[in-house]
């Protein structure tokens, strides 16, 4: 990690190669990591070895749109910023910018951000956004003030067309909208793998445990939680010997068949939001508590439910079980 200036902290990924003489250098916020933003990052490394130059990336914290509207919470994130630069090095990029997004930084002039932080700062000798981006004081830098300046600078410049499912533009926008209503499957097709929710196991009520059903219970911040209901989907838990995570834009062989519940448990009173999954397979939840864990969401099996007394509930999370083995049985191994 190296600090610069403008705000700009670079993150290095020593398993890349790099090259020294300049970058090709994708922009945005690339929130997920979706369809769309690897698109452009495929670009990126195309034009980074025709060059000959390191294929980097330029992201900003916070994100603009909540810089812009502070009333809003910052919970509703497809990546943390850990996540994020885990999958620019699963995409083989090399150097992955951070740009502290500040008053002055959207008080920039379009050709100020360019000459200042692309070409001064970031030595980026080719640039490449999607068709929407925009950048300067009050969004004024467009796609056609881009060309022009990549032209006067001798910078190879690609304007990238949003990638589509069927008939709709993906975007991170569209992939918040889907899980908030708990449409995961129309989010997993569009990040092109099962949307992955991260934090901290923390030590619950001991509920499951009491119905048969034990559940490893994840703490998340930041993270946009999906709607109340119950999930199939997979579990891991970080390998605490090797201290590594698993991937971030695939499934890891390693992940654990789950019934993944998220909601406040109306049955019992509950009043705090849970998100919870009971494993499939045989684990041992030993020696679990605050250790980084994961859950992927595959397909939503029903809405969260109030139930008469608990013997209803556990005799309901029994199918629920069930449902989840079946829709997960053609990629159960």
């Amino acid at each position: 990690m190296k600090p610069a200036a403008n705000n700009i902290t670079a993150y290095h990924h020593p398993s890349v190669r790099k090259h020294d003489g300049g970058c090709a250098l994708t922009i945005g916020n690339f929130d997920g990591c979706h369809l769309g933003h690897q698109k452009l990052i495929t670009r990126t490394l195309a034009t980074a070895e025709l060059l000959k130059v390191s294929a980097a990336s330029l992201t900003f914290s916070p994100r603009p749109d909540i810089f812009f509207n502070p009333e809003r919470t910052n919970d509703d994130n497809l990546f943390t910023e850990d996540m994020k630069s885990r999958a620019f090095h699963e995409l083989n990029i090399g150097i992955h910018y951070v740009q502290k997004f500040t008053s002055a930084t959207c008080q920039m002039l379009p050709d100020t951000f360019y000459q200042s932080v692309l070409i001064k700062e970031l030595n980026a000798k080719a640039i490449i956004v999607g068709e929407n981006f925009r950048y300067g004081q009050g969004r004024a830098g467009d796609s056609k003030q881009l060309l022009a300046s990549g032209n006067a600078h001798d910078v190879s410049t690609f304007i990238e067309e949003s990638a589509k499912l069927t008939d709709r533009i993906v975007s991170s926008t569209q992939i918040r909208a889907a899980i908030r209503v708990g449409d995961v499957v129309l989010a997993s097709q569009m990040l092109g793998r099962p949307y992955l929710l991260e934090g901290i196991l923390k030590k619950g009520d001991q509920l499951g445990r009491q119905l048969s059903f034990p559940t490893l219970n994840l703490k998340t911040t930041e993270l946009l939680i999906p709607a109340n209901g119950v999930y199939a989907g997979y579990a891991w838990v970080k390998d605490i010997q090797t201290g590594k995570h698993p991937s971030i834009l695939s499934l890891h062989p390693k992940a654990m068949p789950a019934a993944i519940n998220v909601g406040i448990r109306p049955t019992v009173s509950g009043l705090s939001l849970r998100v919870e999954a009971h494993v499939l397979s045989e684990y041992s939840q030993e020696n679990t508590y605050d250790v980084a864990a994961g859950f992927y969401f595959v397909e939503r099996i029903r809405d969260e439910a109030k139930f008469k007394n608990l013997d209803e509930l556990k005799a309901q999370i029994g199918k629920d079980t069930e449902k989840a083995r079946s829709l997960l049985a053609p990629i159960i191994k």
